[in-house]
């Protein structure tokens, strides 16, 4: 990964996280810039805003998903776990979305944004280093 690379996806990750501390969200971070022990393509972040956590895997407009990432999302949302992936632009417009929800449709609203954000990013291909 080259330094100019690390750092927009960085910074990415930054602004996803103020994205949901503005709505008094929290953040867990997993992200590794270094080999782990982690599980391979756990995601980016959880994080926990509106009563519900959801996985985020934070991407660059020029990014891509790796298979492994993909599939974590895919295995968590098939148990019933929010999953989903993207800058942090598209996590705004979700976050905006859920919100404007009364609460107990929020969850409903966060699950088909989430399968569509994953099969979006799933269409413009998986990196392959």
């Amino acid at each position: 990964m080259s330094g100019s690379t690390f750092f927009a996806e960085r910074d990415e990750e930054l602004e996803c996280d103020k994205a949901v501390m503005r709505w008094s969200g929290s953040v867990a971070k997993f992200s590794q810039r270094r080999a782990s022990d982690q599980t391979p393509g756990i995601s980016d972040r959880r994080y926990y805003v509106f009563r519900l956590a959801f996985w985020w895997e934070v991407k660059t407009s020029q990014g891509k998903l790796r298979q492994e990432q993909y599939e974590f999302l895919q295995r968590e949302a098939n148990h019933d776990a929010l999953a989903a992936c993207g800058t942090a632009a598209e996590l705004t417009k979700v976050l905006e979305a859920v919100a404007a929800h009364a609460p107990a449709n929020r969850r409903a609203a966060a699950e088909e944004l989430a399968r569509n954000l994953r099969e979006t990013w799933r269409a413009k291909g998986f990196r392959t280093s």
